[in-house]
Formats: C-alpha cells, structure tokens, sequence
C-alpha cells in the first residue's frame, strides 16, 4: 500500500534572518521585510562543509539544477503580539510557512499546504537577536499536523537546535566570493504520527548568512525520515540566491523591488583589471552622490591584509586606484569595498 504523506522534512523552511571578521545577525540587518522577494536555484551534490572558525567554502564548481523557487515574504492574516509581526512567507510549490518577526526574535509558528496545516504548540525560535558565533539555542517541538481533507489531526513531538557553528569565506556557484559568512545549523528531531504509522524524521539545515544579504546566500538541508512500516528516504537539497552576483555588478536602474534584500547602492559601478594579476591591480569606480568609501583586501579567512582606500566623504565622479601587490604571495584574495556601509566583494587572483 502506498501512503500519500506530506512531512516537515519535505519543505525546505526559508528562515528570514553588522560585519567584521564574521557577520552578526541583528533585527535591524536580518530581519524579515515585508514585500522582499528571494529567488534560488538548485544546486547538485553539495555537501554543508566542516564547522569553526575560518573556514572557507567553495560551491564555485557545483552543478546547477533544474530546481528553483521564490520565496514571498507577505503580512500575515494571523494576529500580532504586541511589538511583532506576522508574515506569510509564499513559496511557490503552495508552500506557505508562518512567521513571526520581533525585536528579539524570530519565531516559526507553522506551514499551510494544499493537503495539510502544521501548528505549534509554543512557536519555534528560528533566532534570537543578536546571533554571533557560537551562539546556540535549543527548545520543545511539538504540535498537529491536520490532513484538511478529513480534518484529522495527529501528533508532533520533537526537539530543535539553532547553532551559529561556523564562519568563514563562502564562494557561491556563479563566483561570487563573500568573506565573513556567518553559518546558522538547524538541527530537529521528532516523531509524527500520521494515521497508523509512526514516523521518526531527522533534519540538519545549514544557512549560510552574509552581511550583504538580508537573507540566506547558500541553505543545504538534509532530511532522513523513516516509519514503523518500513519505508525509508533520504534526501539532500540545496539552493543558493543567484541576485547576489548584483552586489558585484549593480543594475543600473532596477525595475522593481525584486531584490531589495540585498544591500547594493545603484550610483556605484566598478570595474577591476586585470583578474587575474602579476603585480598591479586597477580599481575604476564611480560615484553618482557624496559617499564615504573604503576599500580593503582581506585574505580568504577574513583577515585585514591592506587597506587601498579609506575617506570620509569622496565627490561624485569617475576614480582609479593603482596598486602594486608584486610583494604579495601568490594565491586567492578578496577586495572589499564599502560604500556608505554597503558592502562589495570580488575575488582576485595574484598569479
């Protein structure tokens, strides 16, 4: 007999979440926004990486897939506690998952299908602001899961995780290299009951957080479930936000708000050459308005190598800055750039 089951662990949960050497989730920089709209693409064969400090992450040789989705971040019918609140977050599989959104936190409350509504009894604490390094919480999962169809309505019972495990360098598949990700480890455990059979299910969700980002850059999950009757899966998934590559190569005028969770400045452009590079490496910039800018190298890590550039306030206008880096060793590097406390990141190769 084959059972029709629709599990939590089917549905990838889009967690809606300043910088220095990793970046820390606040409020005011991770915080769910009403009207944003992130689109992602699938990724084959990835595996999350190890967890600590420094750590680099390189997804720029993973194959894309034919898996996509957006997600909608919209106002909630559902009431507001006082000082919160409520999102629909639309996915487009007819997915909508239930949020709430405070000052010091952010809460899943529970996901709506087609076929069936999860709920919980306690809201489930996705993060807690601020969330750095190393910070952990953990709690209580349980709830119903109601098949609509028949109106019945069956047991959850678990627990959560929420671990910042890792930071370091991230390089996405379309190149974009991000220094100072922060990684966010999504641990549940539990059992649901669904008609006679017992089901065990077993997710780690990795999301990997950068400060130019409001939300997830790169999210891999992977999900074991298996019940009393015999039946077994097994599944990897992972997705990662191509609007990224904006940050390096801003849209000049943008249609629409599609990618307002990502922090770009529209009056600046640059241009780097060459890439790879011998001894000098050539910033060209230009600024369409008074702005403070900053422009640094770092090493993979993170790490301050040299600062090109650091003003107060620059004039609009067309610049250059003329580096010689032949005394540098050869290898990787990433050169930021800060414009106004926006943030921009390329990848440069000392040959």
């Amino acid at each position: 007999m084959i059972r029709k089951f629709i599990s939590l662990a089917l549905f990838a949960q889009l967690v809606c979440l300043p910088i220095a050497a990793q970046t820390t989730l606040t409020y005011s920089s991770h915080g769910m926004q009403e009207d944003d709209i992130v689109n992602l693409t699938g990724i084959s064969d990835a595996t999350a990486g190890n967890a600590g400090a420094g750590q680099l992450w390189d997804y720029s040789g993973a194959q894309l897939n034919e898996k996509t989705f957006t997600i909608s971040y919209q106002p909630s019918s559902s009431p507001d506690l006082a000082g919160s609140q409520s999102f629909a977050c639309q996915q487009t599989d007819d997915v909508t998952v239930l949020m709430t959104r405070t000052p010091n936190a952010k809460l899943y409350t529970g996901m709506r299908t087609p076929q069936a509504e999860f709920s919980f009894n306690e809201p489930i604490k996705e993060l807690v602001y601020p969330f750095a390094y190393g910070d952990k919480i953990s709690g209580i999962m349980d709830g119903t899961y109601t098949t609509l169809a028949t109106g019945q309505s069956e047991q959850i019972d678990g627990t959560y995780t929420v671990e910042a495990d890792a930071w370091g360098t991230l390089v996405l598949p379309n190149g974009v290299t991000l220094p100072g990700v922060l990684r966010v480890k999504y641990t549940k455990k539990y059992t649901q009951l669904h008609y006679d059979a017992l089901y065990n299910i077993n997710v780690e969700h990795y999301l990997f957080y950068s400060a130019v980002s409001r939300y997830p850059v790169l999210q891999i999950k992977h999900a074991v479930s298996a019940c009393d009757c015999g039946c077994h899966s097994d599944e990897t998934t992972a997705f990662f936000n191509a609007d990224v590559q904006a940050v390096a190569s801003p849209p000049a005028a943008p249609a629409r708000k599609l990618n307002s969770n990502l922090l770009t400045t529209a009056g600046f452009t640059y241009k780097l050459s060459p890439n790879p590079f011998e001894s000098r490496l050539q910033l060209d910039y230009t600024l369409q308005a008074s702005s403070k800018i900053k422009v640094e190298l770092l090493s993979l890590s993170g790490s301050l190598l040299k600062t090109l550039l650091n003003t107060t306030t620059q004039e609009a206008g067309s610049y250059s800055i003329a580096e010689n880096l032949q005394s540098l060793a050869t290898g990787t590097y990433v050169l930021q750039i800060v414009v106004d406390g926006r943030i921009y990141s390329e990848k440069v190769i000392k040959e």
